[in-house]
């Protein structure tokens, strides 16, 4: 997922202009907090069955750039194993 995620994805506190994926509030036993394991939760169960992640990006060229250093990673991992 892109962007970072606030507990004021409409910005009325002045937190979370760059929210560009809201999370879901969910109740814990003290508060309500954002999380977004309901995304990968596909049988509704309160538990994900896939990992998620966020790169928290304020704009494309933060996206692009983190997406590039993820993928330079990646190919010089394979590269050096084998």
């Amino acid at each position: 997922m892109g962007g970072d995620s606030s507990y004021d994805p409409k910005n009325y506190l002045g937190f979370g202009d760059w929210d560009i994926v809201p999370s879901k509030l969910i109740d814990t036993a003290l508060m309500e907090t954002a999380a977004d394991d309901w995304l990968g939760d596909f049988n509704n169960e309160g538990l994900p069955e896939l990992a998620i992640g966020r790169l928290p990006a304020r704009s494309a060229e933060e996206a692009t750039a983190m997406v590039t250093n993820i993928a330079g990673y990646s190919t010089r991992f394979r590269t050096c194993s084998g």
